[in-house]
């Protein structure tokens, strides 16, 4: 008689999933990629998870239905935007089902479809952006943030309100490029924001407006709250009073006659000596010397030479 059994199979070998579906190099490549950004990757390869990722890769890049055939380049690239949106927003909701953490996706769970909805098919069609950020610039929109979150006593925000603050960082980051040698020495970009915001918290005070982001970020932050900041906290440089070329002989004339005197005796001493014996001879034959100011200041044989030219009769003229 047969013993009786609950029906299952006792050491049923695994389905050689990875050699039956002969698994290419750059599909491997890819997973790990995947795996990179911070998701999740199948490490049974005999198992139906991985599996599943493998044929789900083979689907978009052959273009089948609802996909348009990509290259492996821009699969990559929207799986970076979808890491970058995940990085921002922790939580997403799809069709009523809450995933907390998207980063505990595989990828043909990023490829399939929820009810109409797919993350990969929302990040082609662009209902999924994160704009792309520089590694200085995303730290500086952090320091932002936390700067947003004392003064409206918030430790987090969401997706779209953490895009305007990357979109506020940008326009003063463009601004203090733009205006970098005009702006004084050690006022960085994250003291001219300070200095905004405490313009627009003075503002909203006087007019009752309750703390809110769009205020701190929008136009009047950008605009009028901060050409009132670089002028009110001095974050100009501060450049002297133009004086005119001979506004210093005028404040002290005597000083300036006395100093005229010494350069214009260093001269005639440095003059070579057959000039200095030709002038002590004109002297004596009571031939007036000019000096190089007076010759310059004479402009008699120039004038006369002019109007000659004036009166020159030009044989082509009626």
């Amino acid at each position: 008689m047969a013993n009786k059994s609950l029906g299952l199979a006792k050491n049923k070998p695994l389905i050689a999933t990875f050699k039956r579906l002969q698994v290419k190099g750059y599909e491997e490549e890819f997973l790990n990629y995947w795996k990179s950004l911070g998701f999740r990757k199948e490490l049974d390869k005999n198992s139906k998870s991985y599996a599943s990722s493998i044929k789900a890769l083979r689907s978009v890049l052959k273009g089948s239905d609802p996909w348009r055939s990509m290259n492996m380049s821009e699969l990559k690239n929207y799986c970076l935007i979808f890491k970058t949106y995940t990085d921002q927003n922790a939580a997403h909701k799809v069709e009523g089902q809450i995933i907390t953490d998207p980063k505990k996706l595989y990828f043909h769970q990023f490829v399939m479809t929820y009810s109409g909805y797919s993350y990969l098919l929302a990040v082609v069609n662009g209902k999924i952006k994160a704009p792309f950020l520089t590694p200085e610039l995303k730290d500086f929109s952090e320091d932002v943030a936390k700067l947003l979150g004392k003064i409206m006593g918030r430790r987090e925000f969401s997706f779209g309100e953490i895009q305007r603050i990357q979109k506020f960082a940008k326009v003063i980051d463009l601004f203090y490029e733009d205006n970098k040698n005009r702006i004084a020495f050690g006022v960085d970009k994250l003291t001219i924001v300070r200095g905004s915001f405490s313009v627009i918290t003075d503002f909203r005070k006087l007019k009752s407006i309750s703390a809110n982001i769009l205020i701190y970020t929008g136009n009047y932050a950008a605009g009028a709250a901060l050409e009132q900041a670089m002028e009110q906290f001095g974050y100009w440089k501060i450049y002297s009073k133009y004086e005119a070329p001979d506004a210093s002989v005028k404040k002290d004339p005597e000083k300036t006659k006395k100093v005229m005197e010494k350069i214009t005796k260093k001269e005639e001493d440095d003059l070579p000596e057959i000039v200095k014996r030709r002038r002590e001879e004109m002297k004596k034959n009571g031939i007036e010397i000019k000096t190089k100011k007076e010759q310059e200041e004479d402009c008699s044989r120039r004038d006369e030479f002019l109007s000659k030219k004036k009166t020159r009769r030009n044989p082509f003229s009626k």
